[in-house]
């Protein structure tokens, strides 16, 4: 608002020296931060009149000539930075306050702040089915190996084996890791621990191949092993066991599994979470019905198992192979389910 609008001076002049001579100021209306009224009279008729003074701005003065289009006897001046309207009673020219709009809603970064909600969204919904076919991934390899291990222990039963009521074979809470429990009857310390059904349990004891090779030494003839979370790195040792049917021996560190060719009796085989590459070995084991090799990241190729025709369950889960291998293993074995 220019300084002149003030409530100290009452000199026209002032404002305009054209009305300064014709009217004199009798008293001040009102004074606002952006209008100044007042009551002038004019010199010649002593007629009374309103005085109604502006900031000057185009929006304003555009309103005032309409305004003064309704009103012939409304005199318009602007001078001086001004605007100056002048008639017989007060008009309203201020233009109404606009009702405020909310910042957010009209800012300019609202479709970017969208955008990204929607995109965390989405992601979201993908990592939410992955999550979930994860976990419905976990349930069918325990259901394979749990329906799978009820059969074998029905059998075992059937020729008057007691492992059936002894030995429980289930999956842990990561869905590659296998593990076997010693029955009630075994003692809870001294591994190994020969049992009823040729089971021998060897897990977690730190074993590397030369401590793993005197502890079969006496046991050649088990059919079952269980030797899962150790330090193994090789199979050279179990090649001599001609007689064992299944093999569990995931969370090792085997690299080669070349003597595992020697085990023409494998139907269960559990390599996950090892550092195998190279599985053209596997490719001789052909009563395998169950096989995993999950956890293995380096493993890409996996034509060789394409002769294992009585394959029933091959789990590949954070292998390195690609679509394009997978079915084409799958149009070969199309009686095997592959859980990738």
């Amino acid at each position: 608002m220019a300084k002149t609008l003030t409530t100290q001076s009452l000199d026209l002049s002032a404002f305009s020296s054209k009305l300064a001579e014709q009217y004199t100021v009798e008293h001040i209306i009102s004074t606002q931060s952006s209008e100044l009224v007042l009551q002038i009279r004019s010199k010649s008729d002593a007629e009374d009149y309103v005085l109604q003074i502006y900031s000057f701005s185009y929006p304003l003065l555009r309103q005032a000539k309409k305004m003064q289009s309704n009103h012939p006897d409304m005199l318009l001046l602007h001078e001086n930075g001004l605007l100056i309207l002048l008639s017989p009673s007060f008009i309203e020219l201020l233009p109404k306050e606009q009702p405020k709009r909310n910042a957010f809603l009209h800012s300019k970064y609202l479709p970017y702040v969208a955008f990204l909600f929607c995109s965390c969204l989405f992601l979201y919904s993908i990592h939410d089915a992955l999550r979930k076919k994860n976990a419905n991934t976990a349930i069918a390899k325990h259901s394979i190996i749990s329906a799978f291990s009820g059969s074998q222990n029905k059998k075992k039963t059937a020729t008057g084996s007691a492992l059936s009521n002894q030995t429980n074979v289930f999956l842990a809470s990561s869905p590659s890791s296998i593990i076997v429990s010693p029955p009630d009857n075994s003692p809870a310390a001294g591994f190994p621990a020969t049992v009823p059904g040729n089971f021998l349990d060897l897990q977690k004891q730190g074993l590397t191949n030369v401590s793993l090779k005197r502890k079969l030494k006496q046991n050649q003839d088990i059919t079952i092993l269980a030797a899962s979370y150790n330090q193994i790195t090789s199979c050279k040792e179990i090649a001599p066991l001609s007689n064992v049917k299944e093999l569990y021996l995931n969370t090792n560190k085997i690299t080669s599994i070349q003597s595992l060719s020697a085990c023409q009796n494998l139907s269960i085989l559990v390599l996950s979470d090892n550092k195998l590459q190279d599985i053209g070995a596997l490719q001789a084991l052909s009563d395998l019905t169950i096989l995993d090799l999950s956890d293995n990241p380096k493993i890409t190729k996996i034509h060789c198992l394409s002769s294992l025709t009585k394959l029933q369950f091959l789990l590949l889960q954070n292998t390195g192979c690609s679509r394009k291998e997978i079915s084409y293993l799958q149009k070969k074995l199309p009686l095997c389910t592959i859980f990738y």
